[in-house]
C-alpha cells in the first residue's frame, strides 16, 4: 500500500533532497514517517507559462483539480499544491541536503521566484521511465519491451482513460488531442513503470499544460473546440469527449504515434522492416483504447459532480468547472 502523502510537509522529517532532472525543478525527498520508517515523495514546482503569471488561489484550486481528477479517472499519481507555509519549509530543509552549490544556488533561484512558481507534493515511483529516455538510449530491448506491453488490454485502458482526461483537462503538453493530429507533443511527458519483469505500465502524471490558459480550470470556457485550432484562445478540447469518430480517431492517433517513435528505435538499430510492423496496433487495440475513454468519460463526470460540491462547500470559485459542466451538458 503506498505512503500516504504527508499532511502537512513539514521541514524536521525530511532527511535526504536530491535533484530528478537537470533541466527542470523537481526533487526527491526522504521523509521520516515514523521513528523507523522514512519514505520518499517528490516535490516539483511549475513554472513557466499562465503560471509565471501569478500563483492565485484559483490557480492552486484549478490546479488541485487536475490532479485529482487524473488520479480518479486515470490512476494517475497522488498529488496536492503545498501551502506557503510547507514551501518555506522544504526550501529550508532542502538546501543544505542537496550535494552541490550549483543545486543550493538553483534553489535559492526558486525561492526568489516566490509566487512565480506553484510547488506540488507527489508520490514517488520506483522504476519510472519517460518515453524520452526510452528513445534518447536506444535501448532496443526496452523499445520492444514497452511496444509489446502495450499491447495489453490494462494497458490499452490506461491510454484511453489517460487520453481522456487529457482531452477535458486541455493538455496538449503529452500526446496531441486535435483529431487531425498523429504526434506526441512532449516525449519527456509520456511514463511508464518498469515492473521489473520485462513489462511496463503505463502512467498518467503532469497533468497540467502551462501554455494553455483553458488548462487551468479556473478559466471559463464558452465553445469548446469549434474550430479545432489549439491557438485559438477559446479553444478547449473536452468536447471531442463527446463524438465517438472523434474519439476513436485521437486514439489511433496516441497509438500510431506510439509505434513510430518506438519503432524508430528498431529503425535505427537496422531492425528488418517486416518485423517491425509486426509491433503495429491494430483496430482491435484502438477499441480498447476507446473503451477506456469512455469508462473515463463516466469517472470525469461523477468526480467534477463531487469537485463542484466541494468548491461550493467551501465557497470557493468554482465558475470554471460549471463552465466546463455545462458545456458537456452536465448538471451544475
Amino acid at each position: 500500500m503506498a505512503t500516504p502523502l504527508p499532511q502537512p510537509l513539514q521541514r524536521a522529517p525530511i532527511t535526504s533532497a536530491r535533484r530528478l532532472s537537470p533541466d527542470r525543478p523537481v526533487f526527491l525527498i526522504g521523509y521520516s514517517t515514523s521513528a523507523t520508517t522514512t519514505a520518499q515523495f517528490v516535490v516539483k514546482a511549475e513554472t513557466s507559462g499562465v503560471i509565471a503569471k501569478g500563483v492565485t488561489a484559483d490557480v492552486k484550486n484549478a490546479v488541485q483539480s487536475s490532479i485529482m481528477l487524473m488520479r480518479d479517472a486515470a490512476r494517475g499519481a497522488r498529488g496536492r499544491v503545498l501551502t506557503e507555509g510547507e514551501r518555506r519549509d522544504f526550501l529550508q530543509a532542502a538546501r543544505p541536503l542537496l550535494g552541490s552549490a550549483a543545486d543550493q544556488t538553483y534553489l535559492d533561484v526558486l525561492r526568489d521566484e516566490g509566487t512565480k512558481l506553484l510547488w506540488m507534493l507527489l508520490g514517488f515511483k520506483a522504476g519510472l521511465v519517460d518515453l524520452q529516455g526510452v528513445i534518447d538510449s536506444q535501448a532496443v530491448l526496452r523499445a520492444c519491451q514497452v511496444l509489446l506491453s502495450l499491447r495489453d488490454d490494462e494497458n490499452l485502458d490506461r491510454l484511453g482513460r489517460i487520453l481522456a482526461t487529457d482531452l477535458f483537462l486541455n493538455n496538449n503538453d503529452r500526446f496531441s488531442i486535435k483529431p487531425n493530429e498523429s504526434s506526441i507533443q512532449n516525449l519527456g511527458n509520456v511514463f511508464f513503470v518498469d515492473k521489473g519483469n520485462g513489462t511496463f505500465k503505463i502512467k498518467g502524471l503532469d497533468v497540467f499544460d502551462p501554455s494553455s490558459n483553458n488548462a487551468l480550470m479556473s478559466t471559463t470556457v464558452r465553445k469548446g473546440c469549434d474550430r479545432m485550432d489549439s491557438r485559438d484562445e477559446n479553444y478547449w478540447s473536452g468536447p471531442l469527449l463527446k463524438d465517438p469518430d472523434k474519439r476513436a480517431r485521437v486514439a489511433q492517433n496516441a497509438l500510431d504515434s506510439l509505434y513510430a517513435e518506438l519503432g524508430g528505435v528498431l529503425r535505427e538499430a537496422k531492425f528488418p522492416e517486416p518485423l517491425i510492423r509486426n509491433y503495429k496496433f491494430s483496430e482491435s487495440h484502438t477499441k480498447v483504447v476507446v473503451k477506456g475513454m469512455e469508462a473515463a468519460l463516466v469517472v470525469i463526470k461523477a468526480s467534477c459532480k463531487l469537485r463542484l460540491a466541494q468548491m461550493r462547500a467551501g465557497k470557493v470559485n468554482a465558475d470554471g468547472l460549471k463552465s466546463r459542466m455545462k458545456v458537456m451538458g452536465w448538471s451544475t
